[in-house]
């Protein structure tokens, strides 16, 4: 397995007792504190599984050492977030079962037409849907590091809401904004980095 290149990691930080493998790899070992929202940006890909055994699969037996290690079921709990409730349904992600956070209209609209091993969840009353009371929902069900892997509009509310502990930060300018000099030029002007509905400069980043 090819060996990952550690650009700056805080010295301290907690660990879960990675497999050598994935140890190796990686390494060193790594963890998150709970309760933890981290994230993380995946590319569309048609017919593609973005889960560890399917990105790394000669890591697949690590990656279940892992997760029985950390007394977890072998595959994580997938939880859709849609305030409108509008889904394609009959996306095959949610043949095997998923959690659907949503609104009371959401709940209606969806009524009927998620697949049976699917559950809704309606974590509040009202029309706007509070990723608080989504996180809050998980917790109650034990899901206290959650990953996200949502786009630019589920990122931003987390970021605005203060909920985002974590984020594998990548350098495009679309997320991370860009700096006023490019390549050693100044540009004409610095452009901050906007996350769907919401915009952050630099000085508000943590």
């Amino acid at each position: 397995m090819e060996h990952l290149e550690l650009l700056y990691e805080k010295a301290g930080q907690p660990h879960f007792g990675l497999p050598a493998a994935l140890a190796t790899a990686y390494g060193g070992d790594l963890g998150f504190t709970p309760p933890c929202v981290y994230a993380n940006f995946v590319r569309a890909t048609p017919g593609h599984q973005w889960t560890p055994d399917h990105v790394c699969p000669q890591a697949a037996p690590a990656f279940a050492e892992l997760r029985r290690n950390l007394r977890r079921p072998a595959q994580p709990e997938l939880v859709v977030i849609t305030a409108s409730g509008d889904l394609p349904t009959e996306d095959p992600t949610l043949e095997s079962g998923a959690l659907v956070a949503t609104t009371v209209e959401g709940a209606r609209r969806l009524e009927g037409r998620l697949p049976p091993a699917c559950t809704t969840l309606t974590p509040g009353e009202g029309a706007v849907l509070r990723l608080a009371d989504v996180l809050a929902a998980l917790h109650a069900r034990g899901h206290t590091v959650v990953l996200t892997e949502g786009g630019p509009h589920l990122i931003g509310n987390l970021l605005g809401e203060g909920l985002l502990d974590e984020l594998f930060l990548t350098t495009s300018p679309v997320l991370a904004g860009r700096a006023d000099t490019v390549l050693g030029h100044r540009a004409r002007t610095a452009q901050p980095g906007a996350s769907r509905d919401r915009t952050f400069t630099s000085s508000s980043a943590a």
